[in-house]
Parts: structure tokens; sequence; C-alpha cells
């Protein structure tokens, strides 16, 4: 018998970078772009956790924007998260860094509390 399938889902990618494992949100991303999702079809959300739930409409957002896509509309129905975040460890003990982020962060990001760079999670 074969290996099973494991497919990445956008809730993967969002519970990776507030664990604040970079490496992995980095890797995951592709992971699930890879799929070539349909955002204006992704599912609804299955983590009850507000945070979690926020972050993942921010980078729904965030990527269909980058796609030229339409985002999900149940995006929309999502608020900001319950408290700021800094998506970059370092964000919180390097104050330029800190700012920088607050600075330029994407706004589906900074509607919703969530601080990272401007290029945060692009394809390179």
């Amino acid at each position: 018998m074969g290996q099973p399938i494991v497919t990445t889902t956008l809730e993967d990618v969002a519970i990776a970078a507030l664990a604040g494992d970079g490496l992995l949100t980095r890797s995951l991303m592709p992971d699930w772009l890879g799929g070539g999702p349909d955002l204006e079809r992704l599912g609804p959300l299955l983590s009850q956790d507000p945070t979690v739930r926020s972050l993942v409409a921010a980078l729904a957002e965030l990527t269909a924007q980058r796609l030229g896509q339409n985002a999900p509309s149940w995006a929309a129905t999502v608020g900001p998260a319950p408290r700021p975040t800094h998506l970059l460890r370092s964000a919180q003990r390097m104050n330029r860094l800190r700012i920088a982020c607050e600075e330029s962060s994407p706004l589906p990001l900074r509607r919703r509390l969530f601080y990272a760079p401007e290029n945060y999670l692009e394809a390179r």
C-alpha cells in the first residue's frame, strides 16, 4: 500500500504562523498553493479558535489579492483577532522590525490585527 495523500490546508498555514514556526509556515504555503486553490470556492472554516479563524480569513484575502482572484465570501464575515499579533518572532524583540511590520503589513492582515512584512509569504 502507498502512503496516504496529505493535503495542506490554509488553516495548517495559519496554525504554523501563530505558533511562530516561520520555516514550517513558509514551506506549507507553497504546498497549499500547489493545489491551485480557487479561493472564491474555499470551504468554510473548521477551527473554532477566533485567532485562527481571523488569520485564515486574512490569508485567504491576501492570497486572493495576490493571485487576482475573488476572496471567499465568508472571509468578509470574520472579524479581527482578539489581540494584535506579530507573525515574525523576531518582531517581538526587535523594535524597528516590529514598527516596520506594523506600518507595512498587507491590509488584509493589518485589518485583522496581524503584522508582518509587506512581502509576507509571497512566492519567490
